[in-house]
């Protein structure tokens, strides 16, 4: 019987360190997976379309995704879903080959005045091939990115004490740029998704579950993030979790005999 216990108490340890791997310390204060709606799937920050923005059932990376015609459309959510001075913006975009519209369009932003001032993600150039982004006293510029194709994106914030903050952005699970010069305090103003809040930045294309974290996620969950699309960092795949389970009886039923 004890043998019995031992072998449980092993499994349930085995279990939660696996459901703690990543960044076990960074809470999901916004899930965005856009499957026919703009609600808000783990909080209260459900989002608002402007202009023809939809949220399609099949069109995403996993499920569906909000689509934006590059003409007036975004979609927007409270400031006070980042709070701080460290979280992680996780998405997916995807941009179309040919554009009738603006190529230069904003995944997201936030500000005074045209409303970029305080964040900034888009796409950049005549024909939409680059990234590029900012944070207060930084930007970010990354390499070239494909059209055509889904592209991951992960922006993370540490504060690295004072008003001295870091920035790195990640795409398709690769550290793509880093700066460590910001001077980030916490969101104040509307995020828009698609758009600015002064218009003029159209982003034509699609952007699929949005996820917000309170801390600074790495590399590791970059990778994990883009490896398995619509899954959470710190939570197991299906399969990772029925092969623990085998794992655990397999060792429960050898301590029996």
């Amino acid at each position: 019987m004890k043998r019995t216990k031992h072998a449980i108490l092993a499994f349930t340890s085995i279990t939660g360190l696996a459901l703690l791997a990543g960044s076990a310390n960074a809470a999901l204060v916004g899930h965005w997976k856009f499957d026919g709606n703009l609600t808000d799937s783990v909080g209260s920050f459900d989002a608002n379309a402007v202009g023809n923005t939809f949220a399609g059932t099949t069109n995403g990376q996993i499920g569906g995704a909000i689509a934006l015609d590059g003409s007036g459309d975004a979609a927007t959510i409270s400031s006070s879903v980042i709070n701080g001075t460290e979280f992680s913006i996780s998405f997916w975009e995807f941009s179309p080959t040919v554009t009738s519209n603006n190529a230069e369009g904003y995944f997201l932003a936030a500000g005074t005045g045209d409303g970029f001032n305080e964040i900034f993600l888009r796409r950049t150039g005549p024909d939409g091939s680059r990234y590029n982004g900012a944070l207060p006293g930084g930007v970010l510029s990354p390499q070239v990115v494909s059209r055509g194709s889904w592209h991951h994106n992960l922006l993370t914030h540490t504060n690295t004490g004072g008003s001295a903050g870091t920035a790195n952005w990640y795409v398709d699970g690769v550290l793509s740029e880093s700066q460590s010069t910001d001077s980030w305090t916490q969101l104040s103003n509307t995020l828009y998704l698609g758009n600015r809040s002064g218009g003029s930045r159209d982003f034509e294309g699609l952007l699929d579950d949005l996820q917000i974290y309170d801390e600074g996620l790495d590399v590791t969950d970059a990778a994990f993030l883009t490896a398995n699309p619509g899954s959470v960092v710190g939570v197991p795949e299906p399969t990772t979790t029925a092969l623990l389970g085998l794992g655990g009886l397999a060792l429960i039923l050898r301590r029996r005999k």
